[in-house]
């Protein structure tokens, strides 16, 4: 059936193809270089009209985007040459414009060349001196061989005749020789090259002359003009030699030459343009008469185009209506015939695509159930600590309290942490949200200890290694990268049986002087992972079940730790490579290339103190923030005043000698970017801004745009707090003294 219907339509475009096309490319070829043989010289035509007008009537059949180019480029030569100059503009602009879009640079100097001898005749002389400098332009770029000759000629000409430019028609008359001179040695035999060596060489030679002329210099110019004349006599070409007898007519005026020199040569001038002005009157008589009868041709060809393009109207509707309703009865049949299997296979896809829905709204209630509780476990012993807390007495047992409340605050964040990756799309986001310098052993010594009473509660014991105890200063995002270590320590708790062990390796390993490799390694005695289930973990296609896998209710976790782990790791262009079998336990191991830092700033940084007072408004819309932030600032020993974003922080800032601001960005009567630009304005004192927004840099926009000195990721530790304080403390202290 569609091989029928292929075959009709193969039938129709060659009835059309036929129908529109009466020579072949071979022969349109012959056509067009025919017309462009079209001369006249001494009133008279080299030859007949007969190509020019087969070229007229098959014009609008040409397919061939280089015969249309070609086409385009003799009816503009044939146009100029029968002075219907707006016409010859046409064809060359379309030339011009089929050249460059086939890369063709030498046909596209030979058109620009033409065109901007066009537009001076008219004296459009800025559109010439446009097309001429594009040009030039085009043919520096481009591999264009000898053809560079073309503009540069053709420039010369432009400013020494139409632009009344000399000093510019002599520079690039002089770039015209230097080429010359190159091109001359490489022996090139090309007509067009032999042409640009004599006839174009001698127009800039006239043009030269002419130039030096109008600058005064009169043995330059008579020895270009003389150079000129020599070349042109034996031509009789009565246009150039007019203007180089009236050049040295002029010269000889200006040189003050004897009475009798200057009459001889005013004679050859006039001998010169009446012989032109003679030629020119019988050529304009001839072109004349013959574009009288070109126009009686076009009238008669549209004519006749116009009666063919309605027979051919009328037949093309008879023919496409029989093949149309012949398609459209086989099209018809083929429908009916296909109905039954495509309902058939339409109902079959939506069943399979209602149990595809069903099994995600399934995973997703799952998914958002473990959610719910692992954010509610923390929460809840947050809730039931605080409420214990109230009531007890004794301090030791407080203490156990709190650090019970601590490690329930870690697990809550390390959670909400893993969320955001996993439904975070930004890949490629920079690695430098939280880049900072860390100790790299005494860092991975902080995490373990921060998470070691969860391993106790199952008699876990976390077995640390590292290659050395000698203090190792890096740079890095230690944020995300304490992430991936928490997702891999907690997954090894998790899924470890009681009273097993956690080893834990740290190797660094210099690959230059600036920068070092980092491997972290996590093995645990677990019931290990099958082969078919660790990519698909890896890619977060499947979550590792506790009941499908393990078959325990004694673990936490939503499942997605390796896939959140290996999200991060690719931001450090890095691979979680997983060692593991079934039954056998498994080891987690990854990379990272950090820079060394030998001037650790970071360290000496946190060893500081504050020993003067100062003074610090805090700013935030909700009072328990305040409340957290006064009571952090007031620890480290600095003096607090807290306010919202609805009350007068700037007349507290002048009241109370304000000489550090603590602003949050989100606020609903005005956000922190355009807080801290009101203060500004007014204040010259730091500012540091606190988000719980999301991961943002002091070297953002916005930050800087707003002039904010700093920035603090919540939640945070005082220590961070009174870091960034003591950073900012030169700016104080300047402050003070000014």
């Amino acid at each position: 059936m569609s091989r029928i219907i292929t075959s009709l339509l193969i039938f129709t475009i060659s009835t059309f193809s036929w129908s529109q096309n009466n020579f072949d490319e071979k022969q349109l070829d012959s056509i067009i270089n025919k017309v462009v043989d079209f001369k006249y010289n001494n009133g008279k035509r080299d030859s007949d009209f007969n190509s020019l007008f087969a070229l007229l009537s098959e014009y609008d059949n040409i397919k061939n985007p280089e015969l249309k180019a070609k086409a385009d480029f003799n009816l503009g030569f044939y146009y100029y040459q029968i002075l219907k100059f707006e016409t010859s503009i046409f064809y060359y602009q379309k030339a011009l414009k089929e050249y460059r879009n086939q890369e063709k640079w030498k046909s596209y100097v030979n058109v620009s060349k033409n065109l901007a001898t066009v537009y001076s005749l008219l004296n459009k002389h800025e559109e010439s001196e446009k097309v001429l400098l594009n040009t030039m332009q085009l043919v520096q770029n481009e591999d264009v061989g000898f053809y560079i000759l073309k503009p540069l000629q053709e420039l010369a000409v432009f400013y020494s005749y139409y632009g009344k430019n000399p000093s510019k028609a002599i520079y690039y008359g002089n770039k015209f020789y230097t080429e010359l001179e190159y091109f001359s040695k490489n022996h090139i035999e090309d007509p067009e090259f032999k042409y640009s060596k004599t006839i174009d060489a001698a127009i800039v030679d006239l043009e030269m002359g002419n130039s030096y002329l109008a600058l005064n210099e009169y043995e330059k110019a008579k020895k270009y003009l003389l150079r000129s004349q020599a070349f042109f006599s034996p031509t009789n070409d009565q246009e150039k030699l007019s203007r180089i007898n009236k050049h040295l007519f002029h010269l000889a005026v200006k040189t003050n030459q004897p009475a009798d020199s200057i009459e001889k040569q005013l004679n050859k001038y006039d001998n010169s343009i009446s012989e032109y002005i003679r030629i020119y009157k019988t050529s304009v008589y001839k072109v004349i008469e013959d574009a009288t009868e070109i126009y009686e041709y076009q009238i008669d060809l549209k004519k006749q185009k116009e009666e063919n393009k309605k027979l051919k109207h009328h037949r093309n509707i008879i023919t496409v209506l029989f093949i149309a309703l012949f398609i459209i009865s086989l099209i018809s049949l083929q429908i009916l015939i296909k109905l039954y299997k495509v309902q058939k296979d339409y109902n079959q896809k939506l069943l399979q695509e209602k149990e595809v829905l069903e099994s995600i709204a399934k995973e997703k209630t799952m998914y958002f159930s473990i959610i719910s509780h692992e954010l509610r476990t923390p929460v809840y012993s947050i809730t039931g600590i605080l409420e214990i807390l109230k009531q007890e007495k004794n301090p030791t047992k407080q203490d156990e309290l709190i650090n019970s409340l601590q490690l329930s605050n870690y697990y809550l964040t390390h959670l909400i942490n893993n969320i955001l990756v996993v439904n975070n799309d930004e890949e490629k986001k920079q690695i430098n949200s939280f880049e900072t310098q860390i100790d790299v052993f005494q860092f991975l010594e902080n995490i373990v200890k921060k998470y070691k009473p969860l391993a106790i509660q199952k008699g876990i014991n976390i077995n640390v290694k590292t290659t050395s105890k000698s203090l190792i200063w890096v740079k890095t995002d230690w944020v995300k990268l304490e992430q991936i270590i928490v997702n891999l320590l907690l997954n090894a708790i998790k899924f470890s049986p009681e009273n097993e062990v956690i080893y834990i390796n740290l190797s660094c390993e210099k690959q230059n002087l600036n920068q070092m490799k980092a491997t972290f390694s996590i093995s645990d005695n677990g019931p290990g992972i099958n082969s078919e289930l660790k990519e698909s973990v890896l890619r977060g296609e499947k979550k590792l079940d506790v009941q499908e896998e393990i078959n325990t209710n004694r673990m936490q976790g939503i499942g997605v730790g390796l896939f959140a782990s290996q999200k991060l790791l690719h931001l450090f262009n890095s691979e979680l490579k997983i060692d593991t079998e079934k039954e056998r336990g498994s080891t987690f191991s990854f990379d990272v290339l950090a820079e060394i830092v030998t001037n650790n700033s970071e360290n000496e940084t946190s060893k500081k103190t504050i020993n003067f007072p100062i003074t610090v408004l805090s700013v935030d819309d909700n009072r328990m923030n305040l409340l957290v932030s006064k009571k952090m600032l007031e620890n480290i020993g600095i003096k607090c005043f807290i306010c919202t974003d609805q009350d007068d922080y700037l007349s507290i800032i002048e009241q109370e000698n304000i000489e550090l601001a603590l602003i949050d960005i989100n606020m609903p009567t005005i956000n922190g970017y355009e807080m801290s630009k009101k203060i500004k304005s007014k204040f010259k004192i730091p500012i540091i801004a606190h988000t719980a927004g999301g991961e943002i840099t002091k070297n953002d926009f916005q930050i800087v745009d707003a002039k904010i000195d700093d920035v603090l990721i919540k939640p945070y530790a005082i220590d961070d707090l009174k870091n960034k304080i003591i950073k900012l403390l030169p700016t104080i202290i300047k402050r003070r003294k000014k």
